[in-house]
């Protein structure tokens, strides 16, 4: 039986959370609202064992999931693994059928997501800021597709052992996005 790219893909997105789930254990309370970063976030239902929370304000949501990491070689190799296939999206591309006018797919440098990442408050941030479509899926590569400021991130805080992964969609107009990233620390 033959595979498809589809499915392949599917499993090399998904293989971290399997395959490092024996080993990260949810570190938030059941149910209810925690704050973080400034923001009071609501408890997510999760069939994986993975505490999820999510907070939506105005034109703003993230979504944040809380990871207990037994190693700093875990909570690096999770958090290199996870950003890897965020950067992977936005790389050129070979089209599937090569043509006159396209041999290679890919987004705009000027609508390609900043990568940076910096010490915070008893951890480190490592992070893309972009754009996001009107569905609030990461890639707008056009102007007319950009109606978020998109931000993907992970945290590691190795005074709590826990690896925040956060996603963000912020108003284009606002500035709200710079607030939530000065924010973000390890120290409650």
């Amino acid at each position: 039986m033959k595979y498809s790219s589809k499915w392949i893909l599917t499993i090399l997105i998904f293989w971290p959370f399997i395959s490092i789930g024996q080993n990260i254990s949810a570190i938030a309370d059941s149910g209810g609202r925690s704050n973080f970063f400034g923001y009071e976030f609501t408890a997510k239902s999760s069939l994986t064992g993975i505490k999820s929370y999510r907070v939506i304000e105005e034109n703003d949501s993230i979504s944040l999931k809380l990871l207990r990491v037994d190693s700093d070689a875990k909570a690096d190799a999770f958090i290199g693994d996870r950003l890897a296939i965020f950067k992977s999206i936005f790389e050129a591309r070979r089209v599937d059928y090569p043509g006159q006018y396209s041999k290679v797919i890919e987004c705009p440098k000027e609508f390609t997501p900043e990568f940076s990442s910096k010490n915070i408050d008893g951890g480190v941030l490592s992070y893309f800021v972009g754009y996001a479509n009107k569905n609030k899926v990461a890639g707008g590569c056009t102007s007319d597709q950009l109606f978020y400021k998109q931000f993907y991130g992970l945290a590691y805080c190795k005074n709590k052992s826990a690896v925040y992964e956060i996603e963000g969609f912020f108003d284009l107009k606002s500035d709200n996005l710079t607030k939530f990233i000065s924010n973000i620390s390890c120290i409650d």
